[in-house]
């Protein structure tokens, strides 16, 4: 057995001994708190779901944070995870056009997170054909708040909670009708509006719960409707090394701008004169691009959840619930780019060549050597050539010279459909509670379909890069649709493509729970669970071709809004475009759709899997409790099978493809531990130790492989490409944690948590050597290519997720929840997290970075006043969380970070009576800038999402 999994079982057979002593001296253990409300839950106001939440978080042996409905359909946000992001540990992403999606536990990112629907799983889907997202991380704009009740957070495990959550698990749980008085109906009624692009949306929920006299039988429905039309501008760039060799073996891929040790120019005569800032180096950035993009996106809702509760006896309790929910997702997006890519010393800097001989699968030379290579930026050999440019000690910061531009217009229909039907039961005879539950839940979304379809041209200009914004000034208006042309006639124009996703699960599993007398135990729990786990990515390609030549004046435009862009610090020509309408774009990619890439079924390259994943699991564990101790001790055994299959595709010429079948299995066994010391009757600490686990997602772990052979390195031997991994081990960690609470007064809580994560296996996203199996069709392609007959098997050298491991984080959090004078109170925490990490070696066996866990922010904090009385109730809420990386980079691409980003959210409500209340709130009120950038503090990026505000009215009996 492993020192640390010894370590940790002696830890929990400690605690235990010791709650065994404090048994021997005190048999009389004082009977457990309770709340004191009765079966009929009747949550109302501010103070009340706050001092419910503490009496759950009191109460539980593991570490639990709760947020409860301030009324039967009245959640703190109109969006779950906002709500979340008040709780200490908490932070949110915002990439859903910035409304709260994804919630990340302690620095760990929401792909590691459970989420259930009453402890069951729920399916999730997402958009997009290869979202590494998908059927492992929930998105929680899909969900409306008004079907929850309260939300448990775990940040430590018990041997109950179904395992897969390194970061946490977050259990949904609905109202039930039997808890909820007779004839309860409620009617919430707002309406949106988007302060930045000015769109106004309604909103609004039914909840209807009866149940008969004898209060054995209950009837709940809940319809929710929700539309939002999200707005928003974002400038981007992107910046590569100028001297990038060192993954491709020595061959450089600016065209040896560099020697082969990347340490000089070749040809430094040719580099643009720098006007400002230090003399250019092989070690800096140069932009490749800088784009301003205008997106609308919507978001519709349509969420139905009916349950049957029925107590045929005062020992038996049966729920039947069923949840649907339609969510359209779709978007426009325009993307207007000025290609800065250029062959930095080249005297004719247009474009790269072939550094060999190129032949198709019949033996006929393609390519010789010098033959032009199109640029994969833009496809056409438009020029672009700086003359000069500005810089700092990290790289290119500003030029003048010639541009290719390019105009794309994206337009993706995103349907996302989740369900789910549950069936769970609970029996209480005597000492037993045995429980089970079935259920059935699935998600369907992706895109139905894409399309894509690209404008190109070249100008002469200006630009500039600062942390606070970004200029662009062109010769001709980035307004003018003659700026941006067609290729010729018959060349590619863009795509029709789906990429159509599924997530499934069936499951069944039973609980027993036996009350004993052996000592300090005094409940045993046992129980087992089978998981069918199915997630599929099924998407097809199709070209579309420019039956014409001309340019965009020859079709029907518009300019995109300025106002979207407001607050960026965009000038000159990052501030409006030229835009096709969404109805043409689509019509004419739908009238030149022509064959796809891959003959008969014009599937889209390598983003196709077929992932079966079988879970069988068991668990025991023990409550305890005896004097001042309680808690629990268990452990639990997952067995986890994986079959899939993939598709292994060569890009380019010959385009040759193969179904592949793989099957992979791995066991974990899970201990646990918690125990809470009681201090006083209102002091306790807690204690935690457990092992974790959570599987990769499927697109990580898929195998699929996109590759080029004619993107390789002849001083290497090695092909290029890009895809997932299947011999990806799970993320895994020991989690540790301790924390002291102080309940001072009703509804008030002082806690300081401390934790501490040792990381064994982790997954990052860089270039490694993977075995990749090729197309039987496609071997003998390679004696054109590379002078040999290609393996069944190469090892190819691929931008794939890989394990990083021995990463450590360590963390405090401090929170502070109490009433103060006037009608006044306050919730308020900060967390501090720390992480350590070695540094990995590359390839060629030289330092090349450290592999960082992604998405963690070194500090976040929230501060949440509110105010509640008579018939006024309001609320503040500023959250704010520091920077944090999101890719790590390599030699090809450097790293990116997004900057320090806070959000305030405000609301109000006035009870007009005891039937009609009038609500108001704000989301997102101060707009702050959201700041991607990388090393040297060069940006990669300004957006901002506007402010939210609606106004609404609720009604109930």
């Amino acid at each position: 057995m492993k020192l640390r999994s010894y370590a940790l079982i002696t830890t929990a057979l400690t605690g235990v001994m010791i709650s065994a002593g404090a048994y021997a001296q005190d048999t009389a253990a004082p009977a457990a708190k309770k709340d004191s409300a009765s079966d009929e839950v009747v949550v109302v106001g501010v103070r009340k779901s706050l001092q419910k939440s503490l009496s759950v978080k009191r109460n539980a042996s593991a570490h639990i944070d709760v947020i409860t409905a301030e009324d039967v359909s009245k959640f703190p946000d109109v969006n779950v995870a906002e709500s979340l992001s008040r709780l200490p540990g908490i932070t949110i992403d915002r990439t859903g056009g910035g409304e709260g999606n994804r919630v990340a536990i302690n620095g760990i990112d929401s792909r590691l997170v459970v989420v259930q629907l009453n402890g069951n799983p729920l399916a999730t889907a997402t958009g997009g054909a290869n979202n590494h997202d998908t059927g492992r991380s929930f998105d929680f704009t899909n969900l409306a708040p008004e079907l929850i009740g309260n939300v448990e957070v775990y940040k430590t495990p018990e041997a109950r909670l179904d395992e897969g959550a390194v970061g946490g698990t977050i259990i949904l749980n609905t109202l039930k009708p039997l808890s909820l008085p007779k004839n309860t109906f409620t009617v919430n009624y707002s309406y949106n509006i988007n302060e930045r692009n000015k769109e106004k949306d309604p909103r609004y929920s039914v909840v209807y719960s009866t149940k008969d006299d004898s209060g054995r039988f209950g009837f709940m429905i809940n319809y929710s409707y929700n539309k939002s039309v999200l707005g928003s501008g974002s400038i981007v760039a992107s910046y590569q090394p100028v001297c990038s060799a060192a993954h491709w073996g020595g061959v450089d891929v600016n065209a040896k701008t560099c020697n082969t040790a990347g340490t000089a120019f070749t040809n430094p005569s040719a580099l643009p004169t720098v006007s400002s800032g230090p003399a250019l180096t092989t070690s800096m950035l140069v932009p490749q691009y800088i784009a301003l993009s205008a997106t609308t996106q919507q978001h519709e809702r349509k969420s139905t959840f009916a349950a049957f509760q029925i107590r045929p006896s005062d020992d038996m309790d049966i729920n039947i619930y069923g949840i649907d929910v339609r969510d359209d997702d779709s978007s426009y997006n325009q993307w207007f780019q000025t290609d800065l890519s250029v062959d930095w010393n080249e005297t004719n800097p247009y474009y790269t060549r072939y550094q060999t001989d190129v032949y198709d699968g019949a033996g006929n030379k393609i390519h010789s050597v010098g033959d032009p290579i199109r640029n994969a930026q833009n496809g056409n050999l438009y020029p672009t050539k700086l003359s000069s440019v500005t810089t700092n000690a990290s790289g290119v910061t500003g030029g003048t010279g010639t541009f290719a531009v390019r105009q794309d217009e994206y337009y993706k229909r995103t349907i996302i459909h989740t369900q789910g039907l549950y069936l769970d039961g609970k029996w209480t005879p005597g000492a037993w509670t045995i429980s089970a539950s079935i259920g059935d839940t699935k998600a369907t979304g992706g895109s139905d379909p894409e399309y894509f379809l690209s404008f190109y041209g070249t100008d002469s200009g200006t630009f500039a890069l600062t942390p606070d914004g970004a200029s662009l000034n062109l010769t001709k208006s980035a307004t003018d649709p003659t700026l941006f042309a067609t290729r010729k006639k018959g060349d590619q124009a863009g795509f029709v493509k789906t990429a159509v996703s599924l997530d499934q699960f069936d499951y069944a599993k039973f609980d027993i729970r036996r009350e004993v007398e052996w000592g300090p135990f005094t409940e045993i729990l046992f129980g087992a669970k089978y998981q069918k786990h199915r997630d599929i990515n099924t998407p097809h390609f199709y070209n579309t071709t420019f039956n014409v030549t001309g340019t965009m004046g020859d079709f029907p435009t518009y300019l995109s809004d300025p106002a979207l862009v407001d607050g960026l610090g965009s000038s000159g020509d990052l501030k409006t475009f030229v835009a096709l309408t969404q109805d043409a774009m689509a019509q004419y990619s739908i009238a030149n759709k022509s064959s796809g890439n891959a003959t008969a079924d014009y599937r889209d390259a390598g983003n196709l899997w077929d992932t079966t994943e079988k879970v069988d699991d068991a668990y025991i564990q023990a409550n305890f409790r005896s004097g001042k101790w309680h808690g629990d001790v268990g452990v639990r055994y997952a067995k986890t099978e994986n079959a899939q299959t993939y598709r292994s595709t060569m890009d380019y010429y010959p385009w040759d493809e193969e179904m592949i079948s793989i099957d992979k299995s791995y066991d974990d066994i899970l201990p646990s531990f918690n125990a809470v010391y009681d201090l006083s009757d209102d002091m306790l600490l807690r204690f935690s130790a457990a092992k974790v686990m959570s599987r990769p997602t499927f697109a990580d772990m898929s195998g699929q492989i996109e590759y080029s052979l004619d993107r390789y390195s002849t001083a290497a031997g090695h092909f290029g490409g890009h895809g997932g991994n299947p011999d990806l081990k799970p993320y895994r960690a020991y989690n540790y944690s301790a924390s002291y609470e102080w309940y001072f007064a009703p509804n008030s809580l002082l806690n300081v948590d401390l934790v501490y994560k040792d990381v064994q296996s982790y997954i990052v996203q860089k270039y490694t050597f993977q075995d990749v199996t090729l197309p039987q069709s496609a071997l003998n392609y390679c004696l054109g290519t590379v002078g040999r007959v290609c393996n069944r098997v190469e090892n190819m050298l691929v931008n794939a997720p890989y394990n990083g491991s021995n990463a450590k984080i360590s963390g405090i959090s401090v929170g502070y929840q109490g009433n103060l004078p006037w009608g006044f109170g306050i919730q308020t925490n900060a967390t501090f997290l720390n992480q350590e990490y070695s540094s990995y070696q590359d390839q060629y066996n030289t330092t090349a970075g450290k592999l960082a866990m992604p998405y963690l922010s070194k500090w976040s904090y929230t501060i949440s006043p509110y105010y509640e009385k008579g018939a006024w109730q309001a609320r503040l809420s500023y959250t704010y969380r520091t920077k944090y990386n999101v890719t790590l980079g390599d030699d090809l691409t450097p790293p990116s970070y997004v900057d320090g980003w806070g959000q305030l959210d405000a609301s109000a409500s006035y009870k007009v009576n005891s039937h009609i209340s009038l609500n108001v709130s704000g989301q997102n009120l101060l707009d702050n800038l959201q700041h991607p950038y990388t090393n040297g503090g060069l940006p990669l990026g300004w957006s901002k999402y506007g402010t939210r505000v609606t106004f609404g009215i609720t009604f109930k009996n």
